[in-house]
């Protein structure tokens, strides 16, 4: 059984956060709680990441937007969940405000 759940956490972008883990976890930046980013969010954000508006943290251009994230309640902020691993990583945060095209 331990094979099984390591091979869904692992195998897939799709795996989920476990429940116990969100409310522990903060942003790393405004310190706030996370919420999961609703799909909408998601969609959203690939259409600016397709026109190149979208940037992270430390202002690189983000092309490759993950399906699931963790979403500040202030909505500035999302971090990447892969494989059902969150990325707390600053830098890796995506930021919500449209930029300028590079």
């Amino acid at each position: 059984m331990a094979t099984n759940m390591s091979s869904n956490l692992l195998g897939s972008d799709e795996a989920e956060i476990p429940s116990w883990l969100l409310p522990l976890i903060r942003c790393p930046i405004t310190k706030q709680r996370f919420q999961l980013a609703p799909s909408s969010v998601i969609d959203r954000l690939k259409e600016l990441a397709a026109k190149g508006l979208l940037r992270s943290k430390n202002g690189i251009s983000v092309s490759e937007i993950p399906s699931q994230g963790l979403l500040t309640p202030d909505q500035r902020w999302l971090y990447p969940i892969r494989r059902g691993i969150p990325s707390l990583i600053p830098d890796d945060a995506i930021s919500l405000e449209p930029q300028t095209p590079v």
